[in-house]
């Protein structure tokens, strides 16, 4: 029998059975609060260092750049010479060569020599580098690359903090008549689309390496769509997502679909087009924006394609692709950006590839970036397939959904009747329900060679090569035997992809109803130990960093999780996001009432028997293993059991009456005892 003086063990009650011959022992989650983590939140100065400087009347002199990197060291930049610099650029004592040769110093030295530390990063947004040096010296036409990289390496940190509201409201407030967000979001566009989509991985953008200056764009981007609720930062976005992003869909018969589904967008349609070229009466500028605009989405899809196929991919990669995907969600998360991007990923078919690139690993000998980039990929699929119509916003039913599904099905089944009645008399006459099988679709399909199969790819609408726009260069291997023809150069997808793009594009897809049927409301042994969870733990959203040891240049680690927002797509959306959150939120917690309690048990296996040579006041041995006694059928239109019965026998003669009487009054009925083994 324990002595009463030992510490109370925390954790969780329960019972369970042990491995061999041993007794199990179990938790019950008797833990209340929840830990909550709280943004650091951004400082200026000291009280101590305010009244120094309100102390201080005389004019500053004009700093250098090398005076203030001999000031402020290699490791942090330090407050003196941050209020020097701001001094001297608010007297205007500095000209703007002496500024962007400042910007371009601070960026070498201490971000980059660095390794992008997020202490170095901190420090620099405390010194309010942004708003004091940066964006007041910032011009969309003027200013240096590395000014440009600066800004979205400031905002990036700021959006971590989640602080990115405040600044741009003070960004737009301290707008004149040369920078505005707007200014900023068109200057980013034009030094992705000539520079940083052009450079290869051995090139250098503002500062930064290839893949490091795509994360940091596709970072900024993130923070510009999750903060539409700013004038602002919409009026800049919304122009990179109109109706104009369907004139790179190659299967048009899925256009047509949806003109014939919403006349309206037709007359939309003609409208945006006329804008794009300079007419007559035209403004030759602006059209010119307009197409720039038009060839963003597409040219950033394209890149990441190209990506897609390379031999061995590093982490700066792996990174990069978790942030493009965690961009993707984020935009198919709102109805006002979706509208018009989902036809786009439809038809580039991102997530079919993704889930055939090396990226995504295969087997047990994934890495977490691997595992967590797959899971990322799922989550993308399930959101341009999620239940809500996309043009109107409307949320479909499941008798809708499967409407629709029907309708692509019986389509295909008409031209293919129409191109081959011969090879496919007997796909033509199918059943729609067979159909939906992807073994019984491509065993239909297998009749047909590569080229038969492409055109009847192209009468339904699907691409049949990878996606380029204006001649987007490829910086992998081509000759992938899984996804291309296998001819030196060819774009052309393989007779093995094509098929299992006929077989996931039109396959049975499971309902908004289905979906919540399937979903247990208690956390089950995948989903207690499921490594997201343990990574939320872990990454407290530092930059990864070559410092570090990751060699991965710089980027914020993306995580499958939901967000929670100001707009949803549907309530089930947002029931559904919720309820996730909290599932992870309740596993977590039972799994660290469950892993406290099990060191306290102090497990020891010999010979095939597990012994425990601690105690916990809240786990308790099984006596017999349990016993099922009744399992109920499943209700009608459900196939888990209604219910199962088990009898457990506890053993709590080697306790104190304490700890007896606690088990005997405390555990009542419908309690949840929590079972490990």
């Amino acid at each position: 029998m324990p002595p009463k003086s030992r510490a109370r063990g925390k954790g969780s009650r329960g019972s369970g059975s042990g491995s061999g011959r041993g007794r199990g022992r179990g938790s019950r989650s008797k833990r209340g609060g929840r830990q909550q983590a709280v943004p650091e939140q951004s400082t200026v100065a000291t009280d101590k260092e305010t009244a120094r400087l309100a102390k201080n009347d005389e004019q500053p002199e004009t700093i250098t750049p090398a005076a203030a990197e001999a000031e402020a060291g290699t490791d942090a930049f330090s407050i003196d010479a941050a209020n020097a610099l701001w001094k001297a650029a608010a007297a205007g004592s500095q000209t703007a060569e002496q500024r962007e040769e400042t910007i371009r110093a601070i960026m070498s030295t201490h971000i980059v020599g660095g390794g992008f530390r997020r202490e170095t990063l901190k420090s620099l947004e405390r010194h309010q580098y942004l708003e004091q040096y940066l964006w007041p010296s910032f011009h969309p036409l003027q200013s240096s690359d590395t000014h440009v990289m600066s800004i979205l390496l400031m905002v990036n940190e700021k959006y971590q903090q989640r602080l990115v509201g405040s600044v741009w409201k003070s960004m737009q407030e301290a707008c004149g008549e040369q920078a505005s967000v707007g200014g900023l979001v068109d200057r980013v566009v034009d030094v992705s689309r000539s520079k940083v989509f052009a450079a290869d991985a051995a090139d250098v953008v503002g500062g930064l390496d290839a893949l490091s200056a795509r994360s940091v764009v596709v970072q900024f981007l993130i923070a510009c769509f999750g903060s539409l609720e700013t004038a602002s930062v919409r009026e800049a976005c919304m122009p990179l997502v109109t109706i104009t992003l369907w004139s790179h869909v190659e299967g048009q018969a899925l256009v047509e679909q949806e003109f014939a589904r919403t006349p309206a967008l037709r007359k939309l349609w003609k409208h945006m087009n006329r804008r794009l070229g300079a007419g007559k009466h035209a403004d030759e500028a602006e059209a010119l924006r307009n197409r720039r605009n038009r060839d963003f989405v597409p040219e950033l899809l394209c890149d990441f394609v190209s990506w897609l196929f390379v031999d061995r991919p590093t982490d700066a990669l792996l990174a990069y692709g978790a942030k493009l995907l965690e961009l993707l969600v984020a935009v198919e998360s709102l109805l006002s950006t979706r509208r018009y991007v989902n036809l786009l990923l439809l038809d580039f078919q991102l997530p079919e590839l993704c889930r055939r690139s090396a990226l995504i690993g295969k087997g047990s000998g994934r890495s977490a970036r691997q595992r967590r980039f797959a899971e990322l990929v799922e989550q993308l699929g399930s959101r341009v397939f999620f239940q809500v119509d996309d043009i109107t916003g409307q949320p479909l039913s499941d008798a809708e959904a499967k409407d629709r599904s029907y309708e692509r099905l019986a389509r295909l089944q008409k031209q293919a009747f129409r191109l081959f009645p011969a090879e496919l008399e007997d796909m033509a006459i199918s059943s729609i329900a067979a159909l939906a099988e992807p073994n019984v679709l491509r065993s239909h399909l297998e009749r047909l060679s590569r080229e038969s199969l492409a055109r009847l790819a192209a009468a339904v609408g699907l691409r049949t090569c990878l996606p380029q726009v204006n001649g987007s260069q490829m910086h992998g291997r081509l000759s992938s035997s899984e996804v291309l023809d296998g001819q030196d150069g060819s774009l052309l997808y393989s007779h093995t992809f094509l098929l299992d793009l006929f077989g996931e594009r039109y396959r049975r897809r499971e309902t908004v109803g289905d979906a919540a049927q399937a979903t247990s409301a208690f956390p089950t042994e995948l989903t207690l130990f499921d490594p997201v969870v343990s990574e939320a733990d872990q990454l407290r959203r530092q930059p990864i960093s070559a410092a570090n040891g990751d060699g991965t240049g710089i980027g914020y680690p993306a995580l499958a999780l939901p967000r929670l927002g100001l707009q949803f797509l549907t309530l089930h959306d947002y029931l559904a996001r919720s309820f996730e959150l909290l599932q992870v939120e309740g596993a977590y917690e039972i799994r660290e009432d469950a892993l406290d309690a099990v060191r306290r048990l102090q497990p020891e296996s010999d010979e095939g028997t597990t012994r425990f040579s601690g105690w916990a006041r809240m786990a308790l041995p099984l006596r017999h293993p349990p016993v099922i006694t009744d399992v109920r059928a499943p209700r009608l239109g459900e196939q888990a059991p209604a219910g199962v019965r088990a009898e457990i026998t506890l053993d709590v003669a080697n306790y104190v009456d304490s700890v007896r009487r606690e088990w005997d009054t405390d555990v009542r009925p419908r309690d949840t005892l929590i079972l490990l083994a």
